[in-house]
């Protein structure tokens, strides 16, 4: 299993609190217009998304790498997701119409090759005329500057999501006091940029971008 499959693996009794961010239930049924049956999620979690668009009357399979997440999935949903690594998905090839890959798959990777091959193997199972849309993290600049500020992005460019997650486990006065510590300005300053940071990323937490066929 990669880091990625242990980070999931780690997080996913704690999923349900977090789950309807990023590539949310907002956000999928305003594709609906460019989803066409079958639908194939990957990195689908617990199958919040593969619910939604069931609801919507769409035909849709969901994968993840995690055992647990398939487990809650179906404790949680009643759902039958397919235990899976992205790399090389347990389909045919042209399976499917419309592949989505969720948010923590691909935008949690910084190696190129393994990217590479999640997008390739993904393009592999969908129709030559179907769709592949990728989500991925985004951030309203002034929230990403914030953010490579306090070291939650890296020089290199990369989200540090294991920082994010222990800065939402401090109160609201014990994450200032981190931003403080770790940008080096005042705690007001550290307050203002704060705030001005989350009003300005509102509604812009997810990108998503289309490969098709």
């Amino acid at each position: 299993m990669t880091d990625v499959g242990r980070f999931w693996e780690t997080w996913a009794p704690y999923l349900s609190y977090i789950e309807d961010n990023h590539l949310d239930l907002a956000n999928i049924e305003k594709l609906g217009g460019i989803i066409s049956d079958p639908v194939l999620i990957v990195g689908a979690g617990q199958g919040l998304l593969v619910e939604q668009l069931q609801k919507s009357g769409h035909k849709v399979d969901g994968v993840d790498l995690s055992p647990q997440m398939v487990k809650y999935a179906e404790t949680r949903r009643g759902l039958k997701l397919i235990e899976a690594d992205a790399r090389n998905l347990p389909f045919a090839s042209k399976m499917y119409n419309t592949a989505i890959i969720a948010t923590g798959v691909v935008d949690f990777l910084d190696d190129d090759g393994q990217i590479g091959l999640i997008i390739n193997e993904t393009r592999r199972v969908t129709q030559d005329s179907g769709k592949v849309l990728v989500a991925f993290l985004g951030a309203h600049a002034a929230a990403e500057r914030f953010a490579r500020r306090v070291g939650l992005i890296t020089d290199r460019g990369t989200f540090n999501q294991r920082k994010f997650f222990e800065l939402t486990g401090l109160s609201p006065w014990q994450t200032l006091r981190t931003f403080r510590r770790d940008s080096g300005i005042g705690i007001f300053r550290a307050l203002r940029e704060l705030l001005l940071a989350a009003v300005r990323n509102r509604g812009n937490l997810t990108g998503l971008s289309a490969v098709v066929g």
